[in-house]
């Protein structure tokens, strides 16, 4: 099942029930600021964000807008959604039951997925990227040493954010290198992702002078359609 990539206000969000909806938002957008007239920050909100030193106003708003992406799609008023951290930091749905959601920001470019499976998602910018050999296996490192040098830069930022999106979806990225974890890519975005025996479906795309990714377990029950 192909997630739905969105891109403007919630208000004008329409997608199948239970498909993976990953949304891709500036909180200084007319889409950001509807979201966030309609969620109020929770005392949790207010903690968490208060951990983000300089970023906390950021890191309040990411956490608002996700509230009103997991709202929308679970039909649910935004004071129903409560998110929570895992121990490792990353961001887990309490409330309501069987939603899962993931984050990836860069300044006020945010990335939010939200799926009822697992779900992680990246976003990294191609301004500026530059390939770096020592984050690629031996086989990804010679697959980009035999593309054309305008596509050596795209092609080795899509293998970064789904490196990055697989380590997140174990719950602990500093814990992985992305040396270790071996991608495939597709010509139609999607691609795949293995780790010690583990593996990752994901699919990419280019947005925004950025390459952004959503990755989820090949295991993964997916709900079917209502």
């Amino acid at each position: 099942m192909t997630p739905v990539w969105h891109n403007g206000p919630l208000s004008t969000l329409r997608c199948p029930p239970s498909t993976p909806v990953v949304w891709s938002v500036r909180l200084t957008s007319p889409a950001a600021s509807e979201a966030l007239a309609v969620v109020r920050a929770s005392t949790l909100d207010f903690s968490d964000a208060a951990r983000g030193g300089g970023e906390g106003a950021r890191r309040l708003a990411r956490r608002l807008v996700g509230r009103a992406l997991v709202a929308r799609l679970a039909g649910c008023h935004s004071d129903m959604v409560k998110i929570d951290r895992k121990q490792t930091g990353a961001p887990v749905v309490v409330t309501p039951l069987g939603w899962h959601i993931g984050f990836s920001a860069r300044n006020d470019n945010c990335l939010i997925g939200a799926a009822r499976f697992p779900i992680a998602v990246d976003r990294e910018s191609l301004d500026g990227a530059i390939v770096l050999a020592d984050m690629l296996t031996p086989a990804e490192a010679k697959t980009i040493d035999l593309a054309l040098p305008p596509d050596q830069r795209l092609q080795w930022m899509r293998r970064w954010t789904i490196k990055e999106a697989f380590a997140k979806l174990t719950s602990a990225p500093r814990m992985m290198r992305p040396e270790t974890i071996e991608t495939v890519l597709n010509e139609d975005g999607t691609a795949m992702a293995t780790h010690d025996g583990r593996i990752a479906l994901c699919w990419s795309r280019v947005h925004d002078g950025g390459v952004e990714t959503m990755a989820t377990w090949a295991t993964s029950s997916w709900p079917q359609h209502s």
